[in-house]
């Protein structure tokens, strides 16, 4: 074939990308996604910016300023992604190792908020006031991935997620294989922040008795010669 379809997408996607990140209804602002970033909406005849202060997905932490012309009655929804719950995708074809202990959180002025999560959603029904911020932390837990018994490529392999970022394992960061490596159940995980590296990234250091590993953001791979790479260890 002339080209394929992911060089293209992208020339169409990132210019679109602002598009995607609010949304809004009558009565709702969304944010669908976590990028610093500002704009401005009108609700009710009246002007409402929203400001997006946040270096996700490395941090966990999102800050949205919302400023309205004046106190103002709406609804502001945020995005509670599947990864910060309890799925790595909204089906039983991925699914956890264990459970993730930690789960999001959503303050108001610095002041907790109870939330449930509708479609997706937590849903902040409130009299909004110029200067108010809230504040959502997502769990950056570093969690293994498992296949449904029927993926039969992936029997007894794992995989690591942080956050929304799949890792993988490069030969340039591991002796030149990987193929072949294991990652045991009780290999110690961390995560590590490499502004040096692939322009400022947060690698995964496995340690384990059968030899350590560093995990990289797999979208990160490709971009230091030829060499093996895999996402699924063998456990």
């Amino acid at each position: 074939f002339n080209c394929s379809c992911c060089p293209t997408n992208v020339v169409r996607v990132f210019p679109s990308l602002s598009g995607y990140i609010y949304a809004q209804t009558a009565e709702t602002l969304y944010v669908n996604l976590f990028i610093a970033s500002q704009t401005t909406v009108t609700v009710h005849e009246t002007a409402v910016q929203l400001t997006q202060q946040t270096n996700y997905p490395w941090d966990g932490k999102i800050r949205v300023l919302v400023q309205p012309a004046k106190a103002l009655d709406f609804t502001l929804s945020l995005r509670i992604p599947g990864w910060a719950q309890s799925a790595p995708v909204p089906s039983g074809l991925y699914y956890y190792f264990s459970m993730p202990s930690e789960r999001a959180l959503i303050t108001v002025n610095g002041d907790s908020v109870d939330f449930t999560v509708e479609q997706g959603y937590a849903r902040l029904t409130r009299t909004w006031q110029p200067g108010d911020v809230v504040e959502l932390t997502l769990p950056m837990e570093i969690k293994r991935v498992m296949s449904h018994v029927n993926v039969r490529e992936n029997d007894d392999k794992v995989a690591i997620e942080r956050g929304p970022l799949v890792y993988c394992a490069e030969a340039v960061d591991n002796n030149g294989a990987v193929l072949a490596t294991p990652l045991t159940d009780d290999a110690v995980l961390t995560a590590v922040d490499r502004p040096d590296l692939l322009n400022g990234i947060t690698v995964i250091q496995a340690q384990q008795a059968g030899g350590n590993i560093t995990l990289i953001p797999y979208y990160a791979w490709a971009h230091r010669g030829i060499g093996e790479m895999t996402v699924w260890f063998n456990r």
